[in-house]
């Protein structure tokens, strides 16, 4: 028995806990008449305990009279064990924060679109007792490393470090309109014109077609392909074809919407999945194809990159987001391959006729923890992990930063991967630097690693490849100006998801609109 999922607390932190919702849990929908089941277990039977909400979520929320009680339960009869001849007792307990037809102070406990926070209060004999809450990035898995463990000491090691328990409507979602996704602000990849990136193409040697990219690398044997959705940043089905050809390591993905030759941004990833799980070399059910090339004899331009149209036709452009800005090949690839890459146009004095070069551009590594699969036979994430094992080894030949190292170090045991062995993950990947604490993993693994982590491991420079909390601080998330997450699937992910409730209690920012859109 699970007791639903974790039952906790030691003596020093209290008696009982909460367990639903877990802090950070999103809830969609208007926030008038939004009712919040609220979930637990406490020490003793029969105990009195007060379901409260702070009155405004920029109050202090260590000072009792900032809080209102807006219902109670009581601690059940029937003991519970975990590991230990101690018991424990359920309780569960249904609240409004706001009424559906609110006061105005009411109206302020949950803005439409911001955070709540909320707390339990057990009226023990012994005196009262605020109940302790667990990270919704961080539970499952630290459940599981402990779960042979006394419910006091898993309560001891899986308890927030953030503050009280926090809430957030995703209301008011920022994403849309003319946001920068993929833009030039921070990086230095100038859009370019369909003339500079053609004259890119003749200056790498790029295929006309993606037939003759596939006979150029020899794709008819030894390729590695593997299916599956990239949740964490684009929003595409995908099918990825990689191989070494020689000392040259070619890879071109195919990318599905929801129906044939269609662009969805995001597309459906049971629509998706299922074009891209169908897909072979000969129908054309893909919007557009990204191919690219390591080739380490050409020097310091050594990583390169095409697009195909659905026809399979070299194509100077690529949309990746309903904007349609920033299209240009192979600027808005570099976004995410290469952050401290560049595009430079020698003009040679005519800006249209020059030949753009790029450097320090970056293979992405296979995060497996990051995609959805599909659930047909052979294309499960378990059935395609040694297929990603191979490709991994692929990325591994080309050149990685320490971050990307460090990370495929991190997934295979200690050691990179290497083509030809059977290659499986062996663990949920933290950098060492995020693993000493639970603020530190929460903050990992409920904000960098769904939406930062793909793109900035590919850094050069280390005070933004974030593998250390020492690094840029991640509150640039909550910037007016939405600069990042800096793709437009990933950045309505954010919004709709509880990273805010981290960095609002990581970086003090109750008093400032709480990373509120």
């Amino acid at each position: 028995m699970r007791l639903l999922a974790i039952a906790a607390l030691s003596v020093v932190l209290g008696l009982g806990c909460i367990t639903e919702p877990l802090n950070g849990t999103a809830f969609s929908g208007a926030v008038k008449g939004k009712t919040v089941t609220m979930k637990g277990f406490y020490a003793k039977p029969s105990i009195l305990i007060d379901l409260q909400v702070l009155k405004q979520p920029s109050l202090d929320s260590s000072q009792d009279l900032n809080w209102v009680t807006i219902g109670s339960t009581t601690s059940g009869t029937t003991a519970l064990h975990w590991n230990s001849d101690d018991p424990l007792y359920a309780w569960s307990g249904t609240i409004t924060p706001v009424p559906a037809s609110p006061t105005t102070a009411e109206a302020l406990r949950w803005p439409a679109g911001k955070i709540a926070r909320l707390r339990a209060v057990a009226h023990d004999p012994t005196g009262d007792r605020i109940l302790t809450v667990f990270d919704e990035a961080t539970y499952s898995n630290c459940f599981d490393d402990h779960s042979t463990e006394a419910w006091s000491a898993i309560g001891t090691k899986c308890a927030t470090q953030l503050g009280p328990l926090a809430i957030v409507s995703t209301l008011n979602n920022p994403v849309g309109g003319n946001f920068d996704y993929l833009g030039t602000v921070i990086h230095n990849h100038p859009d370019l014109t369909a003339q500079q990136t053609q004259n890119y193409y003749t200056a790498i040697g790029a295929p006309a077609t993606l037939p003759a990219f596939i006979s150029k690398y020899h794709f008819a044997s030894g390729e590695q392909v593997a299916s599956y959705y990239n949740e964490a940043d684009l929003g595409f089905g995908r099918q990825m074809h990689c191989r070494k050809d020689g000392a040259v390591v070619a890879c071109y993905v195919k990318n599905f919407g929801n129906t044939s030759q269609t662009a969805n941004f995001p597309a459906n990833a049971t629509s998706a999945l299922a074009l891209a799980t169908a897909s072979t070399n000969s129908n054309h059910t893909q919007f557009a194809t990204v191919a690219m090339v390591y080739n380490p004899a050409a020097g310091a331009d050594a990583v390169s990159f095409m697009v195909y149209d659905a026809a399979d036709n070299l194509a100077t452009n690529a949309q990746l987001d309903s904007t349609g800005q920033h299209k240009s090949v192979p600027s808005n690839c570099l976004t995410c391959h290469g952050i401290n890459s560049t595009v430079t146009v020698n003009s040679g004095g005519v800006a249209n006729a020059g030949i753009p070069t790029v450097a320090g551009a970056r293979f992405l590594p296979f995060d497996l923890y990051s995609f959805l699969y599909s659930t047909d036979a052979g294309f499960t994430q378990a059935a395609q992990e040694d297929t990603f094992g191979q490709l991994n080894a692929l990325v591994a030949l080309t050149p990685m930063t320490s971050a990307t190292s460090q990370f495929l170090k991190g997934m295979y045991g200690g050691v990179l991967p290497t083509l030809g062995t059977t290659i499986a993950p062996t663990n949920r990947f933290i950098p060492p630097d995020w693993d000493t604490n639970n603020s530190d993993r929460t903050m990992y693994e409920g904000v960098v690693k769904p939406y930062c982590r793909g793109c900035h491991m590919t850094a050069s420079t280390s005070s933004v490849d974030l593998d250390s909390p020492s690094d840029v601080s991640l509150d640039i998330a909550c910037n007016a100006s939405h600069l990042m997450p800096h793709a437009e699937h990933t950045l309505r992910r954010f919004w709709n998801g509880g990273a805010r409730v981290y960095l609002s209690a990581r970086y003090g920012l109750q008093g400032s609109g709480d990373c509120s859109p």
